[in-house]
């Protein structure tokens, strides 16, 4: 919940933290070693056999009881390295040092197949504090699916199989061999050994599966074990040891790989009217529906369809249907009209002109109709009927048809179509920080992403704006209240109900900004927390009330009261006003309890967070009572009708707090952040005791802004899962939905100009070398057999797929041997604007990876080319990557095995109108190789 901790961890992944080192190629071996050492600040140790990755990187914590604090981390220390050769074989020494902790790594290379990796640390405060000892992050593509033999502590070998994907997300079922020392694998790269020495047992678990979002990356077994705040004291327990051995198989000679194909071939071309547009509707519609029905009718609305708008009370659906066919390229609709009429619904009727509405009535004993925000869509005979009992419902109905819509040379059209919705949850809510620089963004937020999703509740954290009352605690990024109203007027334009959130007791350092209001701060040395019992406090604190109050006129308000012991003292032995109070559960209490009672004076309702009133076993995290008494005490004395936000981050299959705050009396809503097991089980959690819904938390800094979301791509993707698992019965989890999160942001946040345009289709039949089942593990099912065959449509784009194999380059023993050394197709004289590519990594590799380089050659003999780089315009096959730039075209899973996805990276032709005599594609990696599936060159 402490927005600095995690601005800093968000930012740190992008800081330039220092260089990377880089060893084993002297001049001292007759030809370059076959290992590859990087040491690199962030990622710290890498480790490559041939240039293909056996440890991806490393990590190294020390940290306070409970995570509640770093005292040595990756990404934070400096780090001293010294490379030298002794005996002709090359030796890395790193050093990293904080306050608390130091740690000496050596990387030694004994031979050209034997690699030894030791470790020793050395706590330098005696400080209580956990360590996770970590000695790398495995690939898993080398040993997916492949046999392994497992030295356990007592001599003892077993035998087994790695899977090729786990199916459990539990840490401990999915750690390969307990007890085991030494592994021996079959790897793609031949015999592949790890030996262990270390006091404490090695955990080598597969984290495919895992719920935290390090281990998303890319695909990775962790290594290492912990050492509790008592172990830390031995020294024996703060060293490792590890061996690495490689023995090749003879398909991964440089010799063998050498001789892979270098093809040319003519472009065998299929010429298409449409070869982009408008994808196939109604195939997917985001929340799911309750109850949806498709037919292969056409209903056809043409170029200028007529909107009635029927018994609103307002202005809001006229604007909202209006800008829903206007965001359609090329279409400028007529303005609705609204009527009344015999009906006891809200009715919205889209036809072609002079076109005449349904009279049947609706049957108002419908869960459609008597559930809040229900509503049914018809889409039959010449037009579509969205009818609810309520304008919000009916605001919902139009969020739907826009996923049904698509144009085509005759205008609007849509699949005929019967869907009756309605959501599970009451509360469907999402949180945000305000900013100078993130003002467009917050709007685009509003009316993209909250409201298609058919969110109804925003909650926005105010306190770092500027405030009438007290100016000078103001940030050079905060926004003024003008813009707040702005934003407060846009919510509710989109049926958005806005909460104003102030943080008070704790969290109050905004407050204290610019050392500003000193004497209401309950510990100066923390700048943390207000002074509950000062009558200052009162004062000013509600004086900001009233101005949140005035710029929302809320029907509810958020008072914080999350996290008030740390950091500094509360109560302060030293405060003229708390000195003499020892129980911080009455001064807490009693503080809330005003503070709602003030805002119920003016017919508000407050909200608070809920750790504070959990106490350790009530909950997987955020239990920061410090007594079950004491947890027990704050839930017997909960103000009368308070909300409580019930915040929990990790993954866990049960959140016991969700029955225990409805037990105490209190309206309870369900906060996630970023997680997507998280947001699904606790979803689950929600409805099953019957509260009243969730809230999507975003933590990523108090000024976040557009840049804010390539950093935190995760967080603001994850709004799509929260509205997903908030409004309907989806049993899927994240992993098993037929769509990418990101993917939904990304159209929403941006829609895409669409515009229908002809082109070329390439026919890969006579170059493609590797069959769909070989890749990338045969016999599994975890493979691309279950990719559409024939001319498909994508995501608006066509290609022509072939029914057997793909074209697949690569060079290096990460590929299979059919896979090819480059490719080029002749395409004399053709001249497009763009060129379509259907592709994707072969394995996953960490982001920002080239993976291949198309290269374009003009009949001027001039060259452009593109790089196809991890996470930017590509990604890997396994497991679908998200991120703001990344487009999918297809999503599959395979009878084993994660999801798997193909990208769609569309290139723009600087010259257009030059003839284009080839494009030629070369590999760029040999991390892995790269799948082409489709081509199309675009008019």
């Amino acid at each position: 919940m402490n927005p600095l901790r995690v601005l800093s961890l968000c930012l740190s992944i992008f800081a330039a933290l220092g260089s990377t080192l880089s060893i084993f190629t002297s001049p001292a071996h007759a030809q370059e070693s076959p290992w590859s050492i990087s040491w690199d600040e962030g990622d710290m140790m890498s480790v490559s056999y041939q240039g293909v990755p056996i440890i991806w990187k490393s990590t190294q914590y020390v940290v306070k009881p409970g995570w509640l604090g770093t005292y040595y981390g990756d990404r934070v220390e400096k780090y001293k390295t010294e490379s030298k050769t002794i005996d002709g074989k090359q030796i890395l020494k790193v050093q990293g040092k904080s306050e608390t902790f130091a740690t000496r790594y050596q990387f030694t290379e004994l031979d050209d197949n034997t690699l030894k990796i030791t470790f020793a640390g050395q706590l330098l405060k005696d400080v209580p504090c956990t360590g996770e000892m970590n000695m790398g992050f495995f690939n898993a593509n080398l040993i997916q699916g492949k046999s392994f033999i497992a030295t356990l502590q007592d001599g003892k070998t077993v035998n087994g199989r790695v899977p090729v994907y786990p199916k459990t997300m539990d840490r401990a079922k999915n750690n390969l061999m307990p007890g085991a020392k030494a592994f021996t694998f079959d790897s793609i790269l031949g015999k592949l050994s790890i030996q262990f020495t270390a006091t404490r047992p090695i955990e080598f678990f597969d984290a495919r599966n895992y719920s935290s979002g390090w281990s998303k990356t890319y695909p990775m077994f962790w290594a290492g074990y912990v050492n509790w705040p008592g172990q830390m004291k031995e020294s024996k327990n703060l060293k490792w040891e590890m061996i690495i051995k490689v023995n090749p198989s003879k398909n991964i000679a440089a010799s063998t790989i050498a001789k892979r194909l270098q093809t040319t071939a003519p472009a065998i071309l299929q010429t298409k009217a449409i070869a982009k547009g408008y994808p196939k509707t109604g195939q997917l519609i985001v929340p799911q529906p309750q109850s949806i029905k498709i037919e292969s009718q056409t209903i056809l609305l043409g170029q200028s369809p007529h909107t009635t708008i029927f018994n609103a009370t307002d202005n809001r659906l006229s604007r909202a249907s209006k800008r829903l066919l206007d965001s359609f390229a090329g279409i400028a609709s007529a303005p609705p009209t609204r009527s009344t009429d015999d009906h006891k619904t809200v009715r919205i009727w889209i036809a072609p002109a002079n076109t005449l509405a349904p009279s049947e009535a609706a049957d108002t004993s419908a869960k459609w109709f008597t559930t809040e925000d229900g509503y049914r869509l018809t889409a039959k005979d010449n037009g579509v009927l969205i009818e609810s009992a309520s304008m919000r419902g009916a605001f919902y109905g139009l969020q739907t048809l826009k996923q049904l819509l698509r144009i085509d040379q005759d205008g609007f059209e849509l699949p005929a179509a019967q869907i009756k919705d309605w959501p599970d949850l009451k509360f469907r809510g999402a949180l945000f920080f305000p900013a100078e620089s993130g003002y467009q963004m917050d709007r685009k937020l509003i009316q993209n992403i909250f409201a298609p999703l058919k969110m109804n509740t925003v909650v926005i954290e105010l306190d770092k704006i500027k405030w009438d009352t007290q100016p000078d605690i103001a940030y050079p990024d905060s926004i003024s209240k003008d813009k707040v109203r702005e934003l407060v007027k846009l919510a509710r334009e989109n049926f958005l109900e806005p909460v104003p959130l102030v943080n008070v007791p704790g969290h109050a350092g905004w407050m204290f900004n610019n050392d500003q209001n000193k004497d209401i701060c309950e510990d100066w040395s923390a700048k943390y927390a207000l002074c509950t019992k000062n009558p200052k406090t009162f004062e000013t604190a509600y004086a900001i009330f009233d101005e949140a109050i005035e710029m929302f006129d809320p029907k509810v308000f958020h008072i914080g009261h999350d996290e008030v012991l740390v950091p500094g003292k509360f109560p302060n032995p030293e405060c003229n006003y708390c000195g003499d109070e020892r129980d911080e559960t009455k001064i807490f209490m009693a503080f809330m309890n005003r503070s709602a009672d003030y805002l119920r004076t003016k017919g508000i309702r407050a909200m608070v967070w809920s750790d504070m009133m959990l106490y350790k076993g009530e909950a997987p995290d955020a239990t920061t009572a410090t007594s079950q008494a004491a947890a027990e005490y704050y839930r017997s004395n909960l103000p009368e009708d308070i909300i409580v936000g019930d915040w929990h981050y990790a993954a866990a299959k049960d959140y016991k707090s969700q029955a225990i705050f409805k037990k105490a009396g209190a309206d309870v809503v369900g906060c996630t952040w970023s997680n997507p097991t998280n947001i699904y089980y606790f979803a689950k959690e929600v409805k099953k005791t019957g509260n009243l819904g969730t809230l999507q938390t975003m933590w990523c800094g108090f000024f976040p802004n557009e840049e804010t979301i390539k950093l935190a791509f995760k967080q603001f993707s994850a709004h799509v899962l929260s509205a997903e698992y908030a409004w309907g019965s989806r049993k899927e989890t994240p992993d098993q939905l037929p769509y990418a999160a990101g993917d939904i942001f990304n159209k929403l946040y941006t829609p895409p100009t669409i515009q229908t345009t002809s082109g070329n289709l390439i026919d890969l039949n006579s170059i493609a070398t590797v069959p769909h089942k070989n890749w990338p593990l045969p016999g599994t099912g975890y493979n691309l057999a279950r990719l559409p065959k024939g001319e498909v449509n994508l995501n608006g784009y066509t290609f022509l797929l072939n029914d057997k194999k793909l074209v697949m380059l690569g060079s290096s023993p990460a590929t299979p041997n059919d896979a090819i050394q480059s490719l080029t197709i002749s395409t004399p004289n053709l001249i497009c604007n763009s060129i379509a590519l259907l592709n994707a990594g072969a394995t996953n590799v960490m982001p920002n990876t080239k993976l291949a380089t198309m290269t374009v050659t003009y009949a001027d003999n001039n060259t452009e080319t593109m790089d196809l780089i991890s996470n930017q315009n590509t990604s890997g096959l396994i497991a679908g990557k998200t991120s703001t730039t990344l487009k999918t075209g297809w999503m599959g899973r395979g009878a084993q095995g994660g999801r798997m996805a193909m990208f769609i990276t569309d290139w723009q032709n600087p010259h257009p109108n030059s003839p284009i005599m080839s494009i030629t594609f070369t590999p760029a990696t040999r991390k892995a190789g790269w799948l082409l599936a489709g081509l199309t060159l675009l008019d």
